[in-house]
Order: structure tokens, then C-alpha cells, then sequence
């Protein structure tokens, strides 16, 4: 399953299949299911320090909220350990990849992307790239969620699953050994080279002027 989500939009993927998998993670998001993987390296993270909670969704973003700050108050030691940020990694990319899999999100914003993006399809993070092309045009409280959201994405450009994409091959180009942190910061400074992609030289300068408003 996780490889079919990791390649729903791929070509040669059948639309009915894309469907069926997109439903399937959107029934994941309502209750506590999580791959494999994830339960054998995130457990004793769970349990330590997210204990009680019963939805899929709250575990990634109660998990991801603690590496956030403890990144931003730079610790010593993280205290989510190294194997299940990995594995952390997987679940918030692929929430970032379609708006309904972050139901609280989707529900605060769903009258704008009614109003602002209804000719988007859904995946690919399109709808929140629309969202954030139409920032002075949302509603406050829409505006507010996708604020916060790019405020991670700026502390961890990885977490951009749009400009990822966009940039995967000029990322493997220019920013091999880089650090998540410093991947934009990479990409900026390779932008005008001769080898840089069009359209990720585009989206590059798209971030610098969303950052700088």
C-alpha cells in the first residue's frame, strides 16, 4: 500500500486504482491504523508521548509538533527517536500530498477551496497550492492554518511535497549531501545555474516571494 500511494500519480496508474487508494487513506486518517513500518518505529513514541489519542491524523501531528519544537528550540537530543522520524517522514508527506487526508485543515479551508479552487483536482498538493497563490483572499481562519502549515514547510522544505516533487531531480542535482533544513536554501542558490530545471527554477522563486509576503 505504500507503494501504490507513493506512485498514485504516476502515468501508467489506473484512475480506478488511484480512487481506491485514496479512499483508502482517507479511512486510515479516521482511526488508528498506521503500515508495519510505522508501528514497529514509532511505538514507544507513541506511547510516550502521545498516549490516548484514537485518530491517525492527531498521532502524526502531535508527533510532528514535538520534533518541530524541539527542532526549533534546538536540544541536544531530540526526544522522537531517529528510526520513527523516518517513518514520521512517510505519513506527512503523504498527508501533504492530498488536503482532505488533514481533516482539520480541509474542514477550516473547505468553503474557500469551494469559492477559490473548485476547478482544482484534488492530490498532487495542487489544492494547497491554489490555497497559498489566493493567500490575501482567504478567510482569516483558513489563512491562519495555512500560515502555520508553511511555517513548517519552511523549517522543513521536505515537508513542500509541491516543490519536492517539482525539484526531485535538481535536489539529487545540486543538494545531494544538504540537510532538509537547508534544502531551499540550496536550491536558491542554485537557481540561475545553466542546469536548473524551468519549472523548479519557477516554483523556487514562487517560495521566495510567498516567504517574503
Amino acid at each position: 500500500m505504500e507503494c501504490l500511494v507513493q506512485n498514485k500519480h504516476q502515468k501508467e496508474m489506473n484512475s480506478k486504482c488511484t480512487v481506491g487508494v485514496t479512499h483508502f487513506q482517507l479511512i486510515q486518517m479516521k482511526d488508528f491504523r498506521f503500515s508495519y513500518k510505522f508501528k514497529m518505529a514509532c511505538k514507544e513514541d507513541v506511547l510516550k508521548l502521545c498516549p490516548n489519542i484514537k485518530k491517525k491524523v492527531d498521532v502524526v501531528i502531535c508527533l510532528s509538533t514535538t520534533v518541530r519544537n524541539d527542532t526549533l528550540q534546538d536540544v541536544k537530543e531530540q526526544r522522537v527517536s531517529l528510526k520513527c522520524r523516518k517513518q514520521l517522514r512517510v505519513e506527512e508527506l503523504e498527508m501533504s500530498e492530498d488536503i482532505r487526508l488533514e481533516p482539520e485543515l480541509y474542514d477550516v479551508c473547505k468553503t474557500d477551496i469551494g469559492r477559490l479552487c473548485s476547478n482544482v483536482v484534488f492530490g498532487n498538493a495542487q489544492t494547497m497550492e491554489c490555497l497559498k497563490d489566493r493567500k490575501k483572499q482567504l478567510s482569516r481562519q483558513c489563512h491562519q492554518r495555512v500560515f502555520k502549515l508553511q511555517e513548517g514547510e519552511m523549517l522543513d522544505p521536505e515537508l513542500d511535497y509541491q516543490l519536492m516533487r517539482v525539484c526531485k531531480q535538481m535536489t539529487k542535482r545540486f543538494c545531494t549531501d544538504v540537510d532538509a533544513k537547508n534544502m531551499l536554501q540550496c536550491l536558491k542558490q542554485n537557481k540561475n545555474s545553466e542546469l536548473m530545471d524551468p519549472k523548479c527554477k519557477q516554483m523556487i522563486t514562487k517560495r521566495q516571494i510567498t516567504q517574503n509576503t
